[in-house]
């Protein structure tokens, strides 16, 4: 799957991408422990789009990796279009720069 394939309501299957920019890590309180999120914008060949990326998965990546997305969902959040993971997909890095 290419980028300029997803739209709202689209699963990924696989996805492979370059993360192009990458926000910071925030952190927000949630029921007793501490949550992190931050979006990392990826890029392939036909676009660009943000990837929510939650907790642990804001640890390894870094601006030049190399990511495969598996069985990802799409939402609009205020207007953009974002892939989130969830539990029942998976972010690999392929190659970390």
């Amino acid at each position: 799957m290419y980028i300029k394939d997803i739209d709202i309501g689209k699963k990924i299957t696989t996805l492979n991408a370059k993360v192009k920019e990458l926000s910071p890590v925030k952190t927000f309180p949630r029921m007793g422990e501490p949550g992190k999120i931050a979006i990392a914008v990826i890029q392939d060949s036909t676009g660009c789009i943000d990837l929510t990326l939650w907790d642990g998965q804001t640890e390894n990546i870094k601006e030049g990796d190399l990511v495969e997305i598996k069985n990802a969902k799409v939402k609009d959040y205020r207007g953009n279009l974002q892939i989130t993971v969830g539990n029942k997909g998976s972010l690999i890095i392929k190659n970390e720069k």
